[in-house]
């Protein structure tokens, strides 16, 4: 069974730096999110401030959720 063309190759392994940068940029970004401008920044400090965990889990955790989403 043959591996593929060296041109097939390259262009995986392009693909794959290409979504390994893409992950690490993701993961940078996430880290400094404590440094954001603006309202999404405000946002976040005064969260982390007050020492809320305001995550869309929290709707997980709500007693009654799964009821409450069947409601008309």
């Amino acid at each position: 069974m043959r591996a593929g063309t060296p041109t097939q190759m390259n262009n995986g392994l392009i693909r794959l730096a290409a979504g390994l940068l893409a992950i690490a940029a993701l993961g940078y970004a996430v880290a400094q999110g404590d440094r954001l401008p603006g309202a999404a920044g405000e946002l976040l400090r005064a969260n982390v401030d007050a020492d809320r965990d305001a995550t869309a889990l929290f709707y997980t955790e709500v007693d009654g959720w799964d009821e409450w989403a069947s409601h008309p």
